[in-house]
């Protein structure tokens, strides 16, 4: 007989074995190659000792088949172990009629109506019967012993198989760990050759475990980072409060505009739908003369606007601006159609005199105190003259501007057109002298109720018309202003009833 050492790859049809071939190492790949005559190939499994491990004698050999397609009746695979023991495969057919053909151990799928099918191998199975499997052989050793005679059917594949030596582990690595030629991978936590002894953890209680310190260092790192974005939070929310405390009106010269819906309540229960879409035409058109004339929007509350302004002359040019461009919005037809508070009305001359929603704006010029609001990040202003602002508001009408005596006697607005409608009494404040502004041409107002009329002619206003009367007009005859007689007034001595 030859012998000769084998590893992986060996196969009979390219060696053309004959008489016994024999193998000394742990695992490999045997095969018999595509046949179509006699053969007689024999392998001899003889895996070796090894030295290093407890158990050095091999105590199985583990056979795996990727394939196996022997000619039915006549040729064979026999598996001798070394105490004399054998095991025929004998070749099985290529077709099947049922799963029965399958031994069970598959499927038999036909195709196109076929009668005849091929057998699909569960996982584990292999043949074309699916009737192989891993076979483990408890030997040191085997002989593989392979006979083929001349073939009926053609050619055919032959066998192919891989073969693993299994050597003992001490103690099976006491359910620990994995064995593998005979050592033990122990599971965390276990060591030895058996896995049966338990690691024992040993700290050092001067010094700190790594993984510690890698988490304190990671907390102090993420609080560190934490208290600098917050930091800078501040910093910011800091910097960005005294900017706008700086920025926003003050001053002597800050002057107030209250404004407000005529009738918003009534228009909101009657038309809720057409003043959601008026209420943003409104909103727009406030906003834009806000930008346009530097002011600052206070807050608003509900369909109301409290706003600054740096100087009475933006404050009054603002008010203007809005009562135009309110005349020249297009509102919902459903509201200027229906409502008598949003009617469209034109004056003798063809032009436009109310149109849409009726804003009254109260104005009034005096310092006050400003305060920040942290919550809504605005800043807010109280005091008496932010109340006297609001009261003047109050006092007009729908598409009626008022201003306060403080607005009116400023020199930079001199020029505009103002006509005092008389002295009336602001809830809290006294009473005062109050001026309209002309805007739209042809807007007529009813006045408020005035006060009694010795304080009306204290101050040079008839009682039976509330408005400046002749005497008053000759006496400042010489006046640049119709309107100026009121710039006299600040000392009531001057003028005598």
């Amino acid at each position: 007989s030859t012998q000769s050492t084998w590893g992986f790859g060996m196969d009979c049809s390219i060696q053309r074995c004959s008489g016994i071939q024999t193998i000394n190492s742990t695992m490999g790949t045997i095969s018999s190659g595509s046949y179509t005559d006699t053969w007689a190939c024999v392998w001899d499994i003889n895996p070796p000792s090894l030295s290093s491990i407890p158990y050095p004698t091999p105590i199985a050999i583990q056979l795996t088949f990727q394939l196996f397609d022997l000619e039915k009746g006549y040729d064979y695979l026999k598996i001798i172990t070394s105490t004399g023991t054998s095991q025929s495969l004998t070749g099985t057919t290529s077709v099947c009629l049922s799963n029965n053909d399958c031994w069970l151990n598959g499927k038999c799928i036909k195709k196109n109506n076929n009668t005849l099918g091929v057998c699909v191998c569960n996982e584990g199975f292999t043949n074309y019967d699916c009737s192989l499997s891993n076979l483990t052989i408890k030997a040191a050793t085997l002989r593989l012993a392979f006979q083929s005679d001349i073939s009926n059917t053609g050619v055919l594949n032959g066998f192919k198989l891989s073969y693993l030596t299994i050597y003992k582990c001490p103690m099976d690595c006491s359910g620990r760990g994995s064995c593998s030629f005979g050592q033990c991978s122990c599971s965390s936590g276990w060591m030895g050759i058996d896995c049966g002894t338990k690691v024992e953890v040993t700290t050092d209680s001067t010094k700190l475990p790594l993984a510690m310190i890698v988490g304190l260092a990671i907390v102090v790192s993420v609080l560190f980072i934490v208290m600098i974005l917050v930091m800078v939070y501040c910093i910011k929310k800091l910097s960005f409060k005294y900017r706008l405390l700086r920025s926003v009106p003050q001053g002597p010269n800050l002057t107030l505009v209250f404004t407000d819906i005529q009738n918003s309540t009534s228009l909101w229960s009657e038309y809720e739908n057409s003043m959601h879409q008026a209420l943003i035409l409104h909103n727009n058109v406030i906003r834009r003369n806000i930008t346009r004339w530097k002011g600052y929007e206070v807050k608003t509350i509900g369909d109301s606007f409290m706003v600054a302004f740096h100087k009475p002359y933006d404050a009054i040019q603002f008010c203007k601006n809005v009562q135009f461009e309110l005349l020249e919005t297009q509102w919902p037809d459903n509201l200027v159609s229906r409502s008598d508070d949003c009617r469209v009305i034109e004056g003798p001359d063809r032009k436009l005199v109310w149109n849409g929603l009726r804003v009254r704006m109260g104005v009034h010029t005096g310092e006050a105190e400003k305060e920040y609001d942290s919550r809504a990040s605005r800043v807010d202003y109280v005091g008496t003259n932010v109340n006297k602002a609001a009261r003047v508001e109050g006092k007009a009408q729908g598409g009626q501007v008022l201003v306060s005596y403080e607005t009116r006697m400023i020199e930079e607005i001199l020029m505009e057109s103002f006509e005092s409608i008389g002295v009336y009494s602001l809830k809290g404040l006294g009473k005062h002298e109050l001026y309209q502004l002309e805007t739209v041409k042809g807007r007529v107002f009813s006045s408020p109720i005035s006060t009694n009329v010795e304080e009306n002619e204290v101050l040079g206003v008839c009682n039976s018309c509330n408005r400046p009367c002749k005497w008053c007009k000759k006496l400042y005859k010489g006046s640049n202003s119709r309107n100026s007689i009121s710039k006299s007034f600040a000392s009531r001595s001057e003028v005598s009833t």
